[in-house]
């Protein structure tokens, strides 16, 4: 995985740029592609200091004692799975936009005693979190509320807010978020991407 700083942030946006234009033309609509139509999102940020970033220890740190569940970053092998999860995903497009998340910014997870992923949390290339989820089985146990603050945490460390976005029906990362004391705007959130000439010509390349 990539460290992802500022210095390096365009070279990540630069590697991105393939993989990003076959997902957006996939799927017309906003936000790289994403057709979202009526179940436009809600923008949240995490600034309220007493949000527990550097108090990881709040959901029960005896359920990642020992060798399972183990907290860590996702693997481009990871990719096929989030792809099969996410409201957006399910092509081949948003399988190799993925891969290029997850090989060029942060990402945190919780892997149980196989070594599989069974809860994460993803960046894109606008410094955004994206794509938290949790399997089923593995519900209730706390591991949403800890990704979500790694990686809060990972972004802040490298001087990047952390904020991200979430549908209206999503209710319980909804609830997480107003646990966490996230700051809702009151707006709506769209994304406008507009490709560099520069990293189109590298692309066609």
């Amino acid at each position: 995985m990539c460290v992802w700083s500022t210095e390096t942030a365009d070279g990540g946006l630069a590697a991105m740029f393939p993989q990003s234009r076959e997902t957006a033309r996939s799927k017309p609509g906003p936000m790289a592609g994403w057709q979202l139509g009526q179940r436009q999102p809600h923008f949240a940020c995490l600034t309220d200091p007493q949000v527990g970033i550097e108090k990881l220890t709040y959901i029960g740190q005896a359920q990642l004692n020992g060798p399972s569940p183990r907290l860590t970053y996702l693997s481009v092998s990871d990719a096929d799975l989030l792809n099969r999860t996410w409201s957006r995903g399910g092509n081949q497009q948003c399988l190799q936009y993925i891969a290029k998340l997850i090989a060029c910014f942060p990402s945190v997870c919780v892997r149980d005693e196989k070594g599989n992923p069974v809860s994460w949390g993803i960046t894109d290339q606008f410094a955004t979190m994206c794509h938290g989820y949790t399997l089923p089985d593995h519900r209730r146990k706390g591991y949403s509320r800890l990704v979500a603050l790694t990686l809060a945490r990972k972004l802040q460390s490298r001087g990047f807010p952390s904020q991200g976005n979430v549908l209206d029906d999503n209710t319980a990362s909804i609830n997480l978020l107003k646990s966490v004391h996230a700051e809702f705007l009151p707006c709506r959130f769209h994304r406008l991407i507009l490709t560099p000439a520069a990293f189109s010509r590298q692309a066609q390349l």
